[in-house]
């Protein structure tokens, strides 16, 4: 059996699609911009130093949506679907091509407020974004940015044993969350005045 990549899409700090986004990576354009409105990394000496902005790449475009959808799931979710509804026309699938397709997602590991338990919302969010029903088959890996790569074999047997035709795959994280980012500030893991190799 064949498998072929008929078509790809993102959605970035740096762009609203994929032609946008690699246009920006090759012109060396980041977004970087203080972002205090999402989080206060933690000062070397609290007592005496006051913290500092988070610096951070957001998604600006949809900076609307974010506030719309302050909880986890919903952003997750949101930003999912704008990937989605960029794919969609360059896929060339008609609706009913769409009822005989899997969708194969990556998605953050347990997080404060996100984990497996909010699987049935976010499906719920995604499908209301993009107006199209459930996909006969759906599948999930919370392990974070190797999870699409994780689901490829098991996209690969739902197409070899007939059960879909088609196999969409993805994924989609965030960390711009306050709970997500302290521990992370905590342990020396972002960028900050007292920590000037962090991401």
């Amino acid at each position: 059996m064949q498998t072929v990549i008929s078509a790809a899409e993102m959605v970035t700090p740096v762009g609203i699609n994929m032609p946008q986004s690699f246009a920006s990576v090759r012109a060396d354009i980041t977004r970087m911009r203080e972002a205090g409105d999402i989080y206060w990394c933690m000062a070397d000496d609290p007592d005496f130093e006051d913290g500092t902005p988070l610096v951070a790449a957001t998604l600006s475009y949809l900076e609307n949506g974010r506030k719309k959808r302050g909880r986890p799931v919903e952003w997750l979710a949101h930003v999912a679907a704008q990937a989605f509804i960029n794919l969609r026309p360059n896929t060339g699938l008609s609706l009913s091509d769409f009822c005989e397709a899997g969708m194969f997602m990556a998605l953050p590991p347990p997080r404060p407020e996100w984990g497996p338990a909010l699987q049935e919302e976010f499906v719920y969010h995604f499908h209301n974004a993009v107006e199209l029903d459930i996909f006969p088959v759906e599948e999930f890996a919370y392990i974070g940015h190797a999870g699409t790569l994780s689901l490829i074999k098991s996209a690969q047997a739902r197409l070899a044993a007939g059960q879909i035709r088609y196999a969409l795959l993805g994924g989609v994280d965030s960390y711009l969350f306050s709970d997500w980012l302290e521990p992370l500030d905590q342990d020396y893991r972002i960028k900050s005045d007292r920590n000037i190799d962090g991401f």
